[in-house]
């Protein structure tokens, strides 16, 4: 097949994957790549993978096979990078031969470097190449809309959590300087991107392998500047390094916006124990109410599993009774999955998948009737939103986001009937209706 240098790419899991994939498509963009939209058309089919669950495991192989048969077809050269390959490179090679490549993490912007030996017709790669995490020549070749991007802070993570395996996959943690995120945040700005969203899988344990001590607090204080995008969102804080200094931090900001993505997991002192949370219901309690103490209207995510080992229905009971008390304005709720080589796989008192399962949409059920309940308070309100373009749902509709209001729809959307936009605009918008999750505006004055 003629070299096009075209690359098709296929992005799975969470956004640290994302930043991954454009880190893969700037090294390739490098060396004359260009990212194309149809796969049959490419010379190279690229698939950044997820291993976390086994769900997403099985959403990676599937993804795999179906590339595998357009290689068929085309020629293409077939290349699989990630968690996936971290988690059983060796089984995946014997059981996927129609795989030209696999790419751990830890090297992705030397994927063209790893290539070139395939690209040129000869067998072999350079296996010396040493584990990269980002730095400040980092070349990206942002996927998505100009107006929003990730940044990566920092890579691995070097907490003991019973029930992951990012730690083995990913290594332990390790931050960027707080210099080189700065600048490249500054870049960003500069180039039109409105909203900067802070990813890590511990922000709050940012800076603690690098400086000796967190360093979150002195990151956000460096980056509230005019320099920075007027909208800058972190993701994944770790109850314990959610400390006071942080919350005063976010509050004193214009930029940094009050939004607080809390990842607690459960709440039963003893589940948390065996999960390795470090931190027990009555602080967690207190920190819950800390946080809307000194963030006045802050929004609050968080994430719970349901079904961990031991958690009988009074554990589950109690943990619908806080997610009542607590008011979260988003939630997540995940059935636990026995993940092979993680503690809790081991522990004794297994709750069966389908009981798991039946507590998880029994809690959805329950925060959506309390999503509904309190996006009432929007009606009438003003809003600046950030404007992503035509919906999806229809072409008479615009889609946006408030402030509380994560990319990539995990918070719902705001759709607007009324008043023109374009992709990127900072506006207000009047609520004029609520849902479940979303909300319905018309363009505001915006005087």
């Amino acid at each position: 097949m003629p070299n096009k240098k075209l690359v098709y790419v296929v992005s799975l899991g969470c956004p640290k994957n994302l930043v991954d994939t454009e880190t893969m498509l700037g090294s390739l963009a490098d060396v004359g790549y260009k990212p194309t939209s149809e796969p049959k058309e490419a010379d190279i089919l690229l698939i950044n993978t997820c291993g976390f669950l086994l769900s997403s495991r099985q959403e990676s192989i599937d993804t795999i096979l179906e590339l595998a048969d357009i290689k068929a077809e085309t020629g293409a050269l077939l290349v699989v990078v990630g968690c996936l390959v971290e988690h059983n490179e060796a089984e995946l090679k014997e059981a996927l031969p129609e795989v030209d490549e696999w790419v751990g993490v830890g090297r992705y912007s030397k994927l063209a470097a790893i290539l070139e030996p395939r690209l040129k017709g000869k067998k072999g790669r350079d296996k010396a190449l040493p584990y990269y995490a980002i730095g400040p020549d980092e070349a990206r070749l942002l996927s998505g809309k100009g107006y929003a991007a990730y940044v990566k802070i920092a890579e691995g993570c070097s907490m003991d959590c019973a029930f992951c395996k990012i730690p083995q996959i990913r290594g332990r943690q390790i931050s960027r300087p707080m210099e080189e995120i700065r600048d490249e945040v500054a870049r960003l700005a500069a180039s039109g991107v409105k909203e900067v969203t802070m990813i890590a899988q511990n922000l709050s344990a940012y800076g603690s392998d690098l400086y000796g001590r967190g360093k979150l607090p002195e990151l956000l204080k460096m980056l509230d500047n005019s320099a920075s995008p007027p909208w800058l969102r972190l993701l994944y804080l770790y109850p314990l390094g959610c400390t006071v200094e942080l919350l005063e931090t976010i509050a004193a900001s214009s930029r940094i916006l009050p939004y607080i993505d809390l990842p607690l997991q459960t709440i039963s002192d003893h589940l948390l124990k065996d999960m390795r949370r470090h931190i027990g219901e009555k602080r967690t309690r207190e920190l819950v109410k800390r946080i809307r103490d000194i963030i006045p209207g802050v929004t609050l995510r968080s994430t719970f599993i349901v079904g961990l080992p031991g958690e009988t229905e009074d554990d589950f009971n109690k943990l619908c009774d806080f997610v009542a008390e607590s008011s979260f304005d988003h939630l997540g709720v995940f059935a636990f999955s026995p993940e092979e080589g993680t503690l809790a796989a081991t522990l004794p008192n297994q709750v069966p998948a389908k009981v798991a399962e039946k507590r998880a949409k029994k809690l959805m059920n329950l925060q959506k009737k309390l999503s509904r309940q309190k996006l009432k308070n929007y009606l009438h309100q003003k809003l600046e939103v950030l404007v992503e373009g035509v919906s999806e749902e229809s072409d008479l509709l615009l889609s946006a986001r408030h402030k509380g209001q994560a990319p990539d729809g995990i918070d719902g959307l705001v759709y607007i009937n009324e008043g023109q936009a374009n992709e990127g605009d900072l506006l207000n918008v009047e609520i004029v209706k609520t849902g479940d999750y979303d909300l319905v505006g018309r363009i505001a004055d915006n005087d």
